[in-house]
């Protein structure tokens, strides 16, 4: 019985230690000790559906996009990204609100990604869809729009902007500058462009790094600096950033010789730098890359950036930010609201042309151009919009302007608006308004690339620059309460422009639609291999002095003076074009 009495008690005890495991367990107090899921392995498949990327570069990346020619160098960029299944579209000089697409130089991220007008420019950039090709090569890309906002950014700064000053081990600035090209102020660029790219999980931003200069074009301290910074780039940037929409190509390594690499190689990335050289290797009789270094670049690019994209689609989708709406205060909910912008219609006491109420622009050619001034059904708001159809000879010029017979009072408006699409993706067109006294008015122009669909452009009234053709005697601004004429000029080519909803606007330019859905978080950063030299310190050198601001390049119609276009408008573009072919 005795025994019984033990077994019995062994029993309970068995039953006890059963039942309060699982208890025991759940605790909270009780942690279960468990090793975290590994990451999923890397992988440079392509995406399996179209993905939108757009690329904010000059001409050197225009060559590395383009699609071989015997003109210059290409680099066959814009080909393979459609055989990986992205949509790419581009920004290019002139692109963008207040012609931005110019200034690609490191000192200037920040007016991109931080500055005061950054909503106006990041909604352009994330809704561009044309290429934007320029006069750097034709490029192919896939033939459908998978629609939404571009996905991926690219972006990259030209050769210039790898003659540095300073120091390789200086550290970053305390804040950057836009005029100081330094080793520490870029390092201040990058680290403060984290601030932004770290709300918006849902893009991904891709560093390309500036191409390397020739021999002749820098000095051995200044090309040490420039591999410094991208070597601080890849191996240091982003060692404490925690998200992986953040990916950095070092294009500049690639381009210093043929066994530099920063590529995939089927397990991991690896970042070699096996020859000692900090100046392009591949220069084109310039330090525009020559194809071979283009192509080199294109191979071990796009398994990288699969890659990337991969890597950072992996950490699941993330939707962009939301900004609430900010409730007034009793005092301000009294107060009358404010007046809102005026988006341009046909009913809008604003407008200046809608089109609806017959034709009254006319064409203006050079020698051999066609140009019509037609009435179209094909309109953004309401029936009608004008149409301009152009085929325009290498040389000439053309154009449909508006010329009122007594000066136009624009002052109740802040500036110009209109929207605009064309058939030919690229097309630079210039917006001319002659303003002054009657009969001796001054021409002002504003140059832009219009889409190929409907979009509008708000242009103040500061931003139109007086004609660089235009008399020195005439007016230095445009004066908006005295508007003789307003007219669209264009180039060489052939195609057709749609106007639509020409209008004045109040207030300020307005802010972005809000952006769409897109995608991710945080994943752990793959491995990099670096094998490379560090470069040998040198002294610091003197401060950049800061560098003066350079006109932007604009040709244009001229509404009363048609031969001065011929001579002086399009030789202005063809100057402007020749300019920013030699500047990177």
């Amino acid at each position: 019985m005795e025994h019984l009495k033990h077994f019995a008690y062994l029993l309970c005890i068995l039953a006890g230690l059963f039942t309060l495991t699982p208890t025991a367990v759940a605790s909270p107090l009780l942690p279960l000790s468990r090793s975290a899921a590994p990451p999923p392995p890397l992988s440079d498949a392509p995406p399996a559906a179209p993905v939108k990327l757009i690329f904010i570069h000059h001409s050197t990346g225009g060559n590395w996009l383009a699609d071989p020619n015997s003109d210059q160098p290409y680099g066959g960029l814009g080909k393979a990204l459609l055989e990986n299944n992205y949509f790419v579209s581009a920004t290019n000089y002139g692109w963008g609100p207040d012609a931005i697409g110019d200034r690609t130089d490191i000192v200037n991220w920040p007016e991109w990604f931080l500055g005061p007008n950054r909503d106006a420019i990041l909604h352009a950039l994330y809704t561009e869809s044309g290429q934007n090709i320029g006069d750097f090569g034709n490029w192919s890309r896939l033939p459908n729009d998978p629609g939404g906002e571009n996905v991926i950014i690219m972006f990259k700064s030209c050769f210039p902007n790898s003659d540095l000053d300073g120091h390789p081990d200086d550290p970053p600035l305390p804040e950057p500058n836009d005029w100081e090209y330094s080793i520490a102020n870029a390092k201040a660029v990058y680290n403060a462009l984290l601030t932004y790219f770290e709300t918006r999980q849902d893009k991904l931003f891709i560093v390309i790094t500036a191409p390397p200069l020739q021999e002749s074009d820098t000095t051995r301290e200044h090309a040490a600096n420039a591999r410094a910074l991208n070597n601080w780039l890849v191996n240091d940037w982003l060692a404490n950033y925690p998200y992986p929409n953040v990916a950095v190509f070092d294009y500049y390594n690639v381009l210093t010789g043929p066994n530099n690499h920063h590529r995939w190689n089927g397990n991991t990335i690896e970042h070699v730098q096996a020859s000692d050289n900090n100046y392009s290797f591949y220069p084109s009789g310039d330090s525009h890359p020559s194809t071979a270094g283009h192509t080199k670049a294109t191979a071990e690019f796009i398994p990288l950036l699969n890659v990337f994209y991969n890597r950072w689609r992996a950490a699941g989708p993330v939707a962009p930010p939301v900004t609430p709406p900010v409730e007034p205060t009793t005092a301000e909910a009294t107060e009358a609201a404010p007046e809102p912008t005026v988006r341009p219609s046909g009913s809008s006491s604003n407008s200046i042309d809608d089109f609806e109420s017959g034709l009254e622009w006319y064409a203006e050619v050079g020698e051999g151009a066609t140009v019509e001034c037609l009435a179209d059904s094909n309109a953004h708001g309401g029936a009608a919009a004008l149409h301009i159809s152009y085929n325009i000879p290498a040389n000439s010029w053309g154009g449909c302007g508006r010329y009122y017979d007594t000066p136009q009072d624009w002052s109740a408006g802040d500036g110009l608006t209109l929207w605009l699409r064309t058939d030919t993706p690229g097309l630079w067109t210039t917006l001319t308004l002659y303003s002054g006294p009657a009969g001796a008015g001054t021409p002002f122009e504003f140059g832009f690339e219009v889409t190929t669909d409907w979009n509008s452009i708000f242009i103040p009234w500061s931003d139109f620059a007086r004609a660089a053709w235009a008399d020195e005697g005439g007016l230095a601004d445009l004066d908006p309460t005295r508007i003789h004429s307003i007219a669209l000029s264009l180039g060489e080519g052939k195609g057709s422009l749609w106007v639509d909803d020409v209008a004045r606007y109040t207030g300020e330019t307005p802010p972005p639609e809000p952006p769409a859905p897109e995608q991710p978080t945080e994943t752990a950063s793959p491995e990099i291999q670096t094998t490379e030299e560090p470069p040998a310190a040198e002294q610091p050198s003197t401060p950049t002095p800061e560098p003066t601001a350079a006109p932007r390049g604009r040709g244009g119609l001229c509404a009363s003076a048609p031969l001065a276009l011929a001579l002086l408008g399009v030789g202005a573009v063809m100057q402007r074009r020749r300019a920013h072919r030699l500047n990177g």
